[in-house]
């Protein structure tokens, strides 16, 4: 049973996306986005058994419901009933963030499935990792010129390995220099992103395409691009969605356990709601378009931002 029951969960959405990707028949996944999605379609597609056919994936993201900011008790008790039957399918379920261990769905969970736990990594943790993936592609670099690469590119899990892919192009030697670094990376990324997330959360359509451009110049990936972009939104849609329940401030950190400048900057955003769950549906639609081949990732990508 462990086999077909998995739960994947933590706050560092590059490793959890990994993690994902190395366990996912692409070509037998069904994927439901548990915001928008029904339980009961879920429970349909997970105990459906065919003869003719090979076992599926069922992939469900955002299963807030096992967190402690969600009570969906209806949502909990159908996972129950799931979890009791045999199961031919594989049910792998995804949560940005922490899961609430008292409830009994959970305990469930764990008792039976398969867990892995992805939390943001600690900065002297992402200095191990940088080294370990220069290593792992056969490239020698000091501590020192480590610490220089992560204060040069910052530490976001998805800019460093795209960093490090590009050094793997450039490199003829096996050796990783700071000059090196200085010709290679890009700097300016990770200020890019965020005014990216700036413009399409204020509907700057013309100001989101240029900057897109300049991102597309650095090499960086819409796949990435609409990872960040989602979180952003699902944190503006549970931080209000929290205030709305009478949450204080301090209580609102404490429940989504995220930094306070961020929360501040998501309450703040005049995007409402529904409109933060409105652009969740579309960037998960555009994921799953892409990430099936129906779309290419590009046009895909550019015809969103057209679309703000």
């Amino acid at each position: 049973m462990k086999d077909k029951i998995i739960l994947i969960y933590g706050d560092e959405p590059f490793l959890i996306n990994k993690k994902i990707d190395e366990i996912i028949n692409i070509d037998s996944v069904i994927v439901y986005d548990m915001e928008v999605s029904s339980m009961e379609d879920v429970k349909e597609e997970a105990i459906s058994f065919s003869m003719f056919s090979d076992s599926k994936d069922i992939l469900c993201n955002n299963c807030n419901f096992l967190t402690s900011s969600l009570d969906n008790k209806e949502y909990s008790e159908i996972l129950i009933d799931i979890l009791n039957k045999p199961l031919d399918n594989r049910l792998i379920l995804i949560v940005n963030g922490k899961v609430d261990e008292r409830k009994k769905a959970v305990k469930e969970l764990i008792k039976i499935g398969k867990v892995f736990v992805f939390n943001a990594l600690k900065d002297y943790e992402i200095t191990k990792y940088i080294g370990e993936q220069f290593k792992k592609k056969g490239y020698q670099i000091d501590i020192s010129t480590i610490n220089y690469f992560q204060n040069y590119v910052g530490n976001n899990l998805y800019i460093i390995n795209n960093e490090i892919e590009k050094m793997d192009l450039y490199k003829e030697d096996n050796v990783v220099t700071k000059e090196d670094i200085n010709a290679v990376s890009s700097k300016a990324i990770e200020d890019n992103i965020f005014e990216l997330i700036d413009a399409v959360v204020n509907k700057n359509i013309d100001k989101a395409l240029k900057i897109y451009d300049d991102l597309i110049l650095m090499n960086e990936d819409e796949v990435k691009l609409i990872s960040i972009l989602a979180d952003q939104f699902r944190l503006i849609f549970q931080t209000k969605n929290l205030y709305n329940l009478g949450f204080s401030e301090a209580n609102v950190i404490k429940q989504l356990d995220i930094h306070p400048y961020r929360i501040k900057l998501a309450s703040s955003s005049h995007i409402s709601m529904e409109e933060a769950k409105r652009f969740l549906i579309k960037l998960y639609n555009l994921d799953v378009s892409i990430k099936t081949g129906k779309k290419e990732k590009k046009s895909a990508f550019k015809m969103f931002l057209l679309e703000l």
